[in-house]
């Protein structure tokens, strides 16, 4: 029964997902000119809660919301991931006691690249999610992308 209990706990805080109890992330990926596609990952926050920004001004804060990406082939990224026409809140953040900017609603990530020779990357997103009284651990969600 112990060991029971010890494999579903490690489930829940090692298998990487895109849903969680307050953030729902998706994806979808833009053709453009030549060999250029847009990635686009858009964070669904329930309402109360906040997933932070990639950029944040200081390390001893909140974990920032990170884009990775990788590939068995080469690309290119263009320019840095930014955050689009979202929810964007910018205030000293009552955990953390330090200005922050932070998404509620929603958080469009998108960032541009450019593919060398076409093949499936694989993208993960580190972000962490707080409401006015709790903090969750950071979680991971994966995207297998075929470009």
């Amino acid at each position: 029964m112990q060991s029971i209990f010890i494999l579903t706990l490690s489930l829940y805080f090692f298998i990487p997902e895109k849903q969680s109890l307050n953030v729902n992330w998706q994806n979808d990926v833009a053709y453009l000119s030549g060999d250029t596609v847009e990635l686009q990952f858009t964070a669904k926050i329930e309402e109360g809660w906040y997933v932070y920004s990639q950029y944040l001004n200081d390390d001893n804060g909140p974990i920032p919301t990170k884009l990775n990406l990788e590939s068995e082939t080469t690309f290119e990224l263009i320019g840095l991931a930014n955050e689009g026409l979202t929810t964007r809140i910018e205030e000293i953040d009552p955990f953390f006691g330090m200005q922050v900017v932070k998404y509620s609603d929603s958080l469009v990530i998108n960032q541009k690249v450019l593919i060398k020779t076409p093949a499936r990357m694989r993208a993960t997103i580190k972000f962490m999610s707080c409401s006015k009284l709790t903090c969750t651990p950071p979680k991971v969600v994966e995207f297998d992308l075929d470009i």
